[in-house]
């Protein structure tokens, strides 16, 4: 029987819990190590998860999860969705269906998952008006409007 998760509270902060100029700033995984069809993926670490994140360009991604500590069972959420999977040591092979997201979880273990996250390329169609933001960026930030592209 898996135990229940405990909450604990935190103090409320004035300042955020990190400060990223970019996607560069989080820090890698020292657990997971990701390749998918072949080519190596950088692999994020956060305080509650790890996380890899890629562009999906084909049917099924080639997924090789490569566990840098020692475990005894794997588990892919949602189980509702079936993907199946192979372990040989300490890799799991995963033949991930087109824009699938999942989680693997190691030892039922709810501190450390991986969340396997495939995106798509979405090109900015030329004739797109800017967004919202960008328009009240140029309206706000120095008191009138300015391009800012």
């Amino acid at each position: 029987m898996m135990k229940k998760q405990e909450f604990v509270p935190r103090e409320i902060r004035e300042k955020p819990f990190y400060e990223l100029e970019s996607v560069e700033d989080i820090p890698v995984s020292e657990l997971y190590q990701v390749k998918v069809n072949g080519k190596e993926q950088r692999v994020y670490h956060t305080e509650f998860f790890d996380f890899v994140s890629f562009l999906d360009e084909n049917e099924k991604a080639e997924v090789e999860v490569t566990v840098n500590e020692p475990f005894q069972k794997a588990v892919i959420r949602p189980t509702a969705v079936q993907i199946p999977f192979k372990e040989e040591g300490n890799k799991i092979s995963i033949s991930l269906p087109a824009g699938k997201r999942i989680t693997l979880e190691l030892d039922d273990k709810l501190e450390s998952p991986l969340y396997v996250l495939p995106g798509k390329y979405i090109p900015k169609p030329e004739n797109a008006e800017s967004s919202v933001c960008d328009q009240w960026l140029r309206k706000n930030s120095s008191g009138g409007y300015r391009n800012l592209s």
